[in-house]
């Protein structure tokens, strides 16, 4: 899993929180692949392993927008946000 260490980031706090994704109804986090999270922001999956299929019951995520980075239960993507 991602891990995140506080002490690298002095003045800039690493932003994480809580969602979901609202859209597409089956998300694989393929490459390329793009999703709308309930808070309203758009974003396209950069690194991702093939058919990574997430179950519905899964579709809660971490978000960690300043890294760029999208966790899923053990998961962990690289993400670009594409609504700045």
């Amino acid at each position: 899993m991602f891990s995140l260490d506080a002490h690298a980031f002095k003045e800039d706090a690493v932003a994480c929180y809580k969602t979901a994704i609202k859209e597409p109804l089956t998300f694989y986090g393929n490459r390329g692949d793009i999703f709308i999270l309930y808070d309203g922001s758009k974003w396209k999956v950069v690194s991702g392993a093939q058919y990574e299929y997430i179950p519905f019951r899964y579709r809660d995520v971490i978000i960690c927008p300043i890294i760029e980075k999208l966790m899923i239960g053990d998961k962990t993507l690289s993400v670009l946000q594409l609504d700045k």
